[in-house]
C-alpha cells in the first residue's frame, strides 16, 4: 500500500489534459500491440538491430506487465482476505462481542477504510473495465454487497456496547452516591 493507505495498483494512473485518468495497464496493453506489430514487420535477417532494440523494449515491458499484475493481485488478495472476515462476523452475533471478534471487527473496519478508496479511485479510471481483471472485478462485487450488509451491524453493536457502558457507569455513579462499594465494584468487574 502506499503512504495514503490506497493499493499501489489505484494509483497506476495517468492524469490526461482534459482531466481523465488512464490506468498504466491500458498503456502497457496499447504498447505491446504496438510492439507486436512492429515485430511483424520487421526483417530479421536486414534489421538486425531493430530487431534487438524491439526485443529488448518488449523485455523492458513484460517487467513493467508483472509488476502491475502484482499489484493488482495484491488488492485482490486484501479484498478477498477482507471478504472472509466480513463473511465470519456476518454468521456471528455482534451484540455479544467477545475481545477477539472486537479485535476483528476493528481490522475489518480498517482494512476497508483503505479498500474502498482504491477500489473507488479505479472506477474513476475512463479504462476502469479494460483495467480490472474478473477478479477483481468479481471481488469487489462481493465485497461491496457483504460491506453494505456488515457496516449497519457493526454500528449497531457499537452503539449497543456504548449504550450497556453508559448504564453501566449510571450503576456505578448511584451505588457511589448511595455508598454501595460492593454494587458499584461489582459492577466495574
Amino acid at each position: 500500500s502506499a503512504a495514503d493507505g490506497k493499493s499501489l495498483f489505484s494509483q497506476m494512473y495517468i492524469t490526461k489534459v482534459d482531466g481523465t485518468k488512464r490506468h498504466a495497464k491500458s498503456f502497457l496493453t496499447d504498447a505491446k500491440a504496438i510492439y507486436d506489430d512492429l515485430e511483424d514487420s520487421i526483417d530479421p535477417v536486414t534489421e538486425q538491430t531493430g530487431k534487438a532494440d524491439l526485443d529488448a523494449r518488449k523485455t523492458e515491458l513484460e517487467t513493467l506487465e508483472q509488476a502491475v499484475a502484482a499489484n493488482e493481485k495484491q488488492i485482490v488478495d486484501d479484498a478477498k482476505q477482507a471478504l472472509v472476515q466480513i463473511d465470519g462476523l456476518l454468521k456471528k452475533d455482534l451484540r455479544k462481542m467477545s475481545e477477539p471478534e472486537v479485535e476483528v471487527m476493528a481490522t475489518v473496519r480498517k482494512t476497508m477504510e483503505s479498500l474502498l478508496p482504491s477500489l473507488n479511485e479505479i472506477n474513476t479510471l475512463e479504462d476502469a473495465t479494460r483495467v480490472k481483471s474478473r477478479d477483481l472485478l468479481g471481488t469487489e462485487e462481493k465485497l461491496r454487497h457483504s460491506w453494505a450488509r456488515l457496516a449497519p451491524k457493526l454500528d449497531d453493536a457499537l452503539y449497543k456496547e456504548l449504550t450497556v457502558g453508559d448504564k453501566s457507569l449510571d450503576v456505578v455513579q448511584a451505588a457511589l452516591a448511595n455508598g454501595k462499594l460492593s454494587t458499584a465494584t461489582k459492577e466495574l468487574l
